[in-house]
């Protein structure tokens, strides 16, 4: 593919995740992840590093690599280094948890680097990543079962204190019992 033809690609893909869930989430969430990643089998882990580790290369480091292409002290070759370590085990962690879509996105992303020559080609390319990315992770923040969390409440300082004293209470001493 070329260089224009992977980034109409990812733009379509892009959009075709505007307003319907992406099929990767919808797989993970009922518990279809073909790699078996989840701890002891259970997909709660699963979403929860994917969802992480998406906005991590959704937001931070493709919102760190499109502010660094404005600084022209940094060569394209620099950038498309700086993409890769940034981009590449991310990505291929996200596959590797379902999210087979991204990885592959990002696979033709890499794939032609070597036909970038300018700094315009690779920020347009690197902001349709972005846009995917950033949508797709809005859609795991959408679905994440949050409410399984509602038991983990944070406590008031009075709250602590209590807890505190009732911590600080000498410990439980073995009492001897008369058999005789």
């Amino acid at each position: 593919m070329t260089l224009q033809e992977v980034e109409a690609f990812i733009r379509e893909r892009t959009e075709a995740i505007w307003l319907e869930e992406p099929i990767d989430l919808v797989r993970i969430r009922h518990g279809v992840i073909d790699s078996g990643a989840g701890t002891y089998g259970q997909v709660f882990t699963t979403l929860l590093f994917g969802q992480s580790e998406l906005r991590g290369v959704a937001f931070y480091a493709t919102t760190a690599v499109l502010k660094l292409a404005q600084d022209e002290s940094f060569s394209l070759e620099q950038l498309k280094k700086m993409a890769t370590a940034h981009f590449a085990y991310r990505a291929g962690f996200l596959n590797y948890v379902g999210l087979h879509e991204l990885g592959d996105l990002f696979l033709r992303y890499f794939s032609v680097f070597d036909q970038i020559t300018t700094r315009d080609q690779f920020v347009s390319l690197t902001e349709a990543i972005h846009s995917y990315g950033a949508r797709l992770h809005l859609w795991a923040e959408q679905v994440f079962p949050w409410h399984l969390g509602m038991h983990m409440h944070q406590r008031s300082k009075a709250e602590a204190e209590q807890i505190l004293a009732h911590a600080s209470v000498e410990p439980w001493a073995r009492v001897a019992y008369q058999t005789k």
